[in-house]
């Protein structure tokens, strides 16, 4: 009865993984990954015969893709603004928008720590790794910890090393 129990525990938990993934790569839904190119044409729709709706100029960009379909990745940019971009115009790496207007870098992970330097809104940093309240990043050639909030590129509640 217990094994019955354990694997219906876990068929449930399995579908509810499932439910939760992409159609074409499996992974979790949504996430974030950057633009990897220069130039990125976002479109209504998942294929080349949809409109443009902007050209993106923005190379290491954070967006979080919400949605698959073949090739294509339905994302949400920063703004909340949707559309669809080919996977080849994708990267995997991490990257962190800052949004506020001045956001200090950190030495450690707290208010009272040592300022390293000052970054305004729109600068884009790599992204090291994140708690429930800071996140590591490293941009123009210092590395450091910003508040999560100051910036755009975490799911709500993830934390990764």
């Amino acid at each position: 009865m217990l094994c019955l129990c354990v694997g219906l525990l876990l068929a449930t938990s399995t579908a509810s993984a499932a439910d939760k993934a992409g159609s074409d790569t499996g992974f979790a839904l949504p996430r974030f990954v950057s633009i990897a190119k220069n130039e990125a044409n976002l479109r209504t729709g998942p294929g080349e015969q949809y409109p443009i709706l902007t050209v993106l100029q923005w190379r290491s960009m954070p967006v979080k893709i919400v949605d698959e379909y073949g090739r294509w990745r339905k994302v949400e940019l920063h703004d909340g603004a949707k559309g669809w971009l080919h996977k080849v115009l994708l990267a995997g790496r991490r990257t962190f928008l800052l949004k506020q207007e001045m956001v200090t870098l950190r030495e450690d992970p707290s208010d009272d720590s040592a300022a390293i330097a000052v970054f305004q809104a729109g600068a884009i940093a790599h992204l090291r790794m994140c708690n429930q309240t800071w996140c590591a990043i490293d941009s123009s050639g210092y590395t450091g910890w910003v508040p999560r909030s100051a910036g755009w590129g975490v799911l709500a509640g993830e934390t990764f090393q």
